[in-house]
């Protein structure tokens, strides 16, 4: 679980003014009536639905996908390992795809790799 964040499950819900989420808030519908069609604004809060529902599926996910990454980059790092035992090279798809991932951690959890929390 990641630290100080809202607990999960988050879940989402329609307001009168648009959808809400557990742990940001409102995903807001904005349009000025006045100049849209029926349908433009049916868009938009069709819009509003898929940002709330989107943002709870990542929020709910994170540490799952988190974790599953941390795991493969262990995986690969011991498969590149094993590579330049056999071989005596490195394998470049290993490190293509470790960096990759890492580069994924380091995006998820707004830090580089090694740094202390």
């Amino acid at each position: 679980m990641t630290d100080k964040a809202t607990p999960r499950p988050w879940r989402w819900w329609k307001t009168a003014t648009g959808f809400e989420t557990t742990g940001c808030g409102p995903v807001k519908t904005t349009y000025k009536s006045a100049r849209l069609t029926p349908n433009a604004q049916e868009q938009m809060e069709a819009e509003a639905e898929a940002n709330a529902a989107l943002i709870v599926r990542c929020v709910n996910s994170h540490d799952a996908l988190l974790a599953a990454l941390t795991a493969l980059e262990g995986v690969l790092a011991h498969v590149e390992d094993t590579t330049v035992w056999r071989i005596g090279s490195e394998c470049t798809l290993c490190k293509t795809h470790r960096d990759t991932i890492r580069a994924a951690i380091e995006r998820a959890t707004g830090k580089e790799l090694g740094d202390e929390i």
